[in-house]
């Protein structure tokens, strides 16, 4: 890809509901109305680099560049001793699909400044590999090829159980004036770090108030909008294009489907296979061979429910009481029905990877999995078709975490709402324990982009 254009000038609270796009525009051109969101782009709360994939062989021999080996070779090697250094990046997003760049460590809705470009990152994961791996032998290449592969499995062998006794107490939680939603009680946080990988490829939005997009929302139909709110997050691999694609459209395409208000399950859907038969056909025209996966929460008001939809292996964990209720499935090779559905569509699956390279079965764009690259019909090897699942929301219900794949591969469900539970008990912050999850992942030797959404739920009077 080529470098990023310089940045943009930042986007002022005064006239937009903090789109937060470090350092880039947002993509509404309207003037929103009195509701909050949060986008992140590159550089900052957003990137996730690959959901499992790894660079497209070369030739027939799958090689990889020498750098790439290398740096995959000391993630590897850093399994029993992880070191970070400190690292900075710049950004812009311009075009959506045409520009961008690497991402940024450490960013989130917790920073305090008005301006989003040029962010000096706090320090952390940009870590190289060592010099001189010239070339890896079979079973080292299959190893370092799949980031699981990578990671400590003595995290996820303890087995996890609800905190007993634990009482979040009565009260709002401390959460920024524009992350909250009075007319739904809810509160968000996000955070994002780039780990030991070269790119920030994680995408993150949030809007806690759908009727921030003023003009771009539909008319006429009587929909009170601050009764609904969207939170997103897209994984991509072999690249940005996709998961920017996505952070920038799959609200706006969602919320002005015919169907969104009665029901939003209907509505993702439809607009999931139109979205990824356009990424298809732009990424198949550039010879761009990079996806994302895609997880994202409706929060409907009028019903008091959340609409979960998933299409790959980032994950939604729901805290009841303390505890952990997974709102969503991932999508890999291990499952028998996608194993089924990938054999019959045509594909291959080796060491749980489809087509030897891919190791979520289900994603956007990855057009070299996809029958005539812009068919996106159901039938192709890989789809985008999401898995949704719907959840009543009580006063039992305390937050929901969404997080890529760097997270759970190093944390189980339980442990993460444990160590959630725990944070808030002792400062009652959303924005720091939304950053403390991502440095736990770390500090658990997760190889990955980590990129995590908290929304707490029964917020009266919060927001500060």
């Amino acid at each position: 890809h080529q470098p990023p254009p310089p940045a943009r000038p930042p986007i002022s609270r005064q006239n937009t509901a903090k789109a937060q796009h470090n350092g880039a525009q947002t993509p509404s051109k309207s003037k929103p109305g009195p509701g909050r969101s949060s986008v992140q782009a590159p550089g900052g709360g957003g990137g996730g680099a690959r959901s499992g994939a790894p660079p497209p062989p070369r030739d027939g021999h799958g090689i990889i560049s020498p750098n790439e080996e290398s740096r995959r070779a000391n993630a590897f090697k850093r399994n029993h001793s992880v070191k970070r250094t400190g690292g900075q990046h710049s950004a812009s997003l311009q075009d959506l699909m045409n520009e961008g760049g690497k991402g940024e460590e450490g960013d989130s809705d917790s920073d305090e400044d008005e301006e989003w470009d040029d962010v000096e990152t706090p320090g952390g994961g940009n870590s190289r590999g060592a010099r001189g791996i010239s070339r890896l032998d079979s079973n080292g290449f299959n190893e370092i090829m799949d980031t699981l592969s990578a990671q400590p499995a003595r995290s996820l062998q303890q087995k996890h159980t609800i905190l007993r006794g634990m009482n979040l107490g009565p009260g709002p939680f401390k959460a920024k004036l524009e992350l909250h939603n009075p007319a739904l009680s809810i509160s968000a946080s996000w955070h994002t770090v780039i780990g030991d990988r070269d790119d920030q490829e994680d995408r993150v939005t949030v809007i806690p108030d759908y009727s921030a997009l003023g003009p771009d929302l539909p008319t006429g139909k009587g929909t009170s909008y601050e009764r609904y709110a969207f939170f997103g997050i897209f994984d991509g691999h072999q690249g940005w294009r996709c998961s920017s694609a996505l952070q920038h459209t799959m609200h706006l395409k969602l919320v002005q489907h015919p169907r969104f208000p009665t029901s939003p399950g209907d509505a993702v859907a439809a607009v999931s296979t139109q979205i990824d038969r356009d990424l298809c056909r732009k990424l198949a025209a550039d010879g761009d061979q990079c996806g994302s996966t895609a997880l994202v929460a409706v929060f409907d008001g009028p019903r008091n429910s959340l609409m979960i939809a998933n299409v790959g292996d980032s994950r939604c964990v729901l805290s009841r009481n303390g505890r952990a209720i997974d709102l969503s499935k991932e999508h890999r090779c291990d499952r028998e029905d996608e194993r089924d559905r990938i054999l019959a569509a045509g594909g291959s699956i080796m060491q749980n990877r489809v087509n030897r390279t891919l190791a979520v079965s289900r994603a956007f764009g990855d057009v070299q999995h996809k029958g005539g690259a812009v068919t996106a019909d159901g039938g192709d090897i890989i789809i985008a078709t999401p898995e949704v699942q719907d959840e009543t929301i009580s006063v039992r219900d305390e937050f929901m975490v969404m997080a890529t794949d760097g997270l759970w591969d190093v944390m189980q469900s339980q442990q993460v709402v444990n160590f959630i539970r725990l944070r808030l008990q002792s400062h009652r912050d959303l924005n720091r324990v939304a950053e403390e999850v991502t440095k736990e992942a770390l500090r658990q030797q997760s190889v990955d982009n980590v990129s995590v959404i908290i929304v707490a739920f029964n917020q009266e009077g919060g927001g500060t």
